[in-house]
């Protein structure tokens, strides 16, 4: 069982083990106002100007051949050393 959930068997909600807050703070975003009485949560960008990646489909669906690796982790470790990442 976890924490609370008979309060959300009563109010219809699915009891959940994952944790909401956790999806937005892990994009980069926090908490920036709690309203309980109206079950709100107000997420602001934690840091501004800046953004994750995403990788195109193609490149995590299926494997690629050993080359075009090569070249990209080959660019990628480029562009870190150019952007002091």
């Amino acid at each position: 069982r976890f924490p609370g959930s008979d309060r959300r068997a009563r109010c219809g909600c699915r009891a959940s083990p994952y944790n909401i807050t956790y999806s937005w703070s892990s994009q980069g975003y926090k908490i920036k106002s709690l309203h309980r009485e109206r079950s709100r949560v107000v997420f602001r960008k934690a840091e501004k100007n800046t953004s994750g990646i995403v990788l195109p489909k193609a490149m995590v669906e299926q494997q690629l051949p050993d080359e075009i690796v090569y070249k990209f982790n080959k660019m990628v470790r480029q562009f870190m050393k150019d952007n002091g990442l």
